[in-house]
């Protein structure tokens, strides 16, 4: 069975304009850039009296070894999303107005593949493998999966901030 680690964990929140299309394409191409497969949980989107409410869980997955995996879990959480049109220069430009909130953690998997956890003994080498053995790698890997994570938090805030002075 292989062990998950919670490493760092950032939140981001907005309230302004934004395009919700746009929003999951940088989180889409940053994944791209940076080696992670991006997989998409269930999508849920209700209707309410003050706009749209919409979760977004996303899993960003990448195998950083034959033993460690990194995984940044995305939860996206927009609230009171409405449909604005903004001026801009001539033309109109569909936007979206409401809240997002965004909740990343950075999570470390080792033994992803369950090649340790066949027999007690093994489990037993595997304990003592990641504590002796693996200790400054994995710290290394601790340290490259914040990077990410930051570079991840760093990205929505300047895509979210492209919005912020268009009224």
């Amino acid at each position: 069975m292989s062990e998950k680690r919670d490493i760092q964990e950032n939140k981001i929140e907005y309230e302004g304009l934004f395009k919700i299309k746009e929003l999951f394409e940088n989180v889409k191409e940053w994944a791209e850039d940076n080696g992670f497969d991006l997989l998409q949980k269930e999508y849920a989107e209700a209707v309410t009296e003050t706009g749209k409410e919409i979760k977004m869980p996303l899993d960003l997955e990448k195998k950083a070894s034959d033993y460690v995996k990194f995984i940044l879990l995305c939860r996206f959480s927009l609230d009171n999303v409405e449909d604005v049109l903004v001026k801009k220069g001539k033309s109109q430009q569909k936007l979206n107005k409401g809240k997002v909130v965004a909740s990343l953690k950075a999570v470390i998997e080792t033994d992803y593949e369950d090649k340790w956890h066949k027999k007690p003994f093994w489990i037993f080498l595997k304990g003592l493998h990641d504590k002796f053995l693996m200790s400054d790698e994995i710290k290394e890997f601790e340290n490259q999966i914040k990077k990410d994570l930051n570079s991840l938090a760093d990205e929505l805030k300047a895509h979210l901030n492209l919005f912020q002075y268009k009224t």
